[in-house]
């Protein structure tokens, strides 16, 4: 059984980078209201509904001596991570996210052309990606920044094109970033409580 928490209330505006973006300079940030520009290749998706859960998941094995009836220690064999999250919108950016297996392109208006977004899904190369999401802490005076530095999704989308939207659920299987410090090679949640001192 893993440990479930739920480390956002309230919307969360969700970033997507490719893997190995930089991360957002968080000694700039300002709360109460932290408004995130992050440069380079991130790229706003979109806000989440009903919050951000996170599920760890160790593989404990115990370790058993002649000597002792019970185990004397305990090994981590193995340890896994899942986000999952609503997006609250249903655009080709929540689209591409939810479906791992999804490419996004455009073709822009012209004499004799239409302007269109297209989705295309299927049988396309699985890539990890960056993510980052930023919200209210649960547990904390404070906004919340959580970076995942490797996720690809793994959940089952179900897309409804009826009029009301009700938010698109998805989940993301996140990686062990190897090039990070052991420890947080899942991810990193930082609470900004207070102005930087000049």
């Amino acid at each position: 059984m893993g440990t479930l928490a739920n480390l956002i209330t309230g919307v969360g505006t969700v970033y997507t980078a490719p893997f190995g973006e930089p991360k957002v300079e968080k000694n700039d940030l300002a709360p109460p209201a932290i408004t995130v520009t992050p440069g380079g290749n991130w790229v706003a998706t979109g806000f989440t509904r009903d919050g951000v859960k996170i599920l760890y998941e160790p593989t404990i094995e115990p370790v058993f001596v002649d000597q002792h009836d019970g185990p004397v220690k305990w090994d981590k064999i193995a340890e896994r991570c899942k986000v999952s999250f609503v997006v609250a919108e249903q655009d080709v950016e929540a689209w591409e996210i939810a479906i791992a297996a999804c490419t996004q392109s455009a073709v822009a208006a012209a004499a004799d052309q239409t302007a269109q977004s297209i989705v295309k899904v299927g049988d396309d190369t699985i890539t990890p990606i960056a993510m980052m999401i930023v919200g209210n802490s649960p547990t904390a005076d404070a906004d919340s920044i959580i970076e995942f530095h490797r996720v690809i999704q793994t959940g089952s989308p179900e897309i409804s094109m009826m009029k009301k939207q009700e938010g698109l659920q998805v989940e993301f299987d996140v990686g062990c970033d190897v090039t990070q410090t052991a420890g947080e090679r899942f991810f990193v949640k930082t609470d900004i409580t207070a102005v930087a001192s000049s």
